[in-house]
């Protein structure tokens, strides 16, 4: 399935991953990137998705309540919301509020690849046994 855009918010799909970018700046990012459009995602078939927060420098409240609000309905579609390139800032953010377990955390692009590569090559090793 091809990778799903929205006008501001640039996605690619790293193997069974939906990965969004945020850009840094969430007066234009949390517009599209709302819980509805993880929620249609998810129940498009995109059960793993994933924030690319390498720029995600002021994180206020807003924005800690609307990355809860995504992840729960990333949960209640049957998917997953992880998050990739978490900058230290945040990560103690989501530390402090007991939140931080709730997501799989990447530390980087290349992390999350190899992760990607790793799980395809075991189902394709599964489906051979099996067949």
């Amino acid at each position: 399935m091809p990778a799903v855009s929205s006008p501001a918010l640039l996605t690619v799909k790293i193997g069974s991953a939906l990965v969004i970018r945020y850009s840094g700046d969430p007066g234009s990012d949390l517009a599209p990137l709302t819980a509805d459009f993880i929620r249609k995602m998810a129940f498009r078939g995109e059960k793993l998705i994933v924030l690319d927060m390498e720029r995600a420098r002021n994180f206020a409240s807003a924005a800690i309540n609307s990355l809860i609000r995504m992840l729960r309905a990333a949960q209640e579609e049957g998917g997953e919301l992880a998050l990739v390139n978490l900058p230290a800032g945040v990560m103690k953010i989501l530390t402090m509020m007991d939140m931080i377990g709730k997501f799989t955390v990447y530390g980087s692009m290349e992390e999350l690849k190899s992760t990607q590569e790793r799980t395809a090559a075991g189902a394709e090793y599964l489906f051979n046994i099996a067949h």
